[in-house]
């Protein structure tokens, strides 16, 4: 599906999740009880910061 899409796009960020991140799974998060056997399959705030600091690097070149 990227390889579709590359034509049309100005940038692409992928990221994959450091096993630290992972590791430190949804630390911090908190969910109801019925919500809490599907969100410990959810990446937590380590990963997104990961996320979004590559995120930031392309919102940067894309704004200059």
């Amino acid at each position: 599906m990227i390889v579709e899409l590359r034509p049309i796009i100005t940038d692409l960020v992928e990221v994959t999740a450091s096993l630290s991140s992972c590791a430190l799974g949804t630390e911090e998060m908190v969910f109801s009880p019925m919500e809490s056997p599907a969100a410990q399959q959810l990446l937590g705030p380590a990963a997104h910061q990961e996320v979004v600091v590559e995120l930031l690097e392309s919102l940067k070149r894309l704004i200059k």
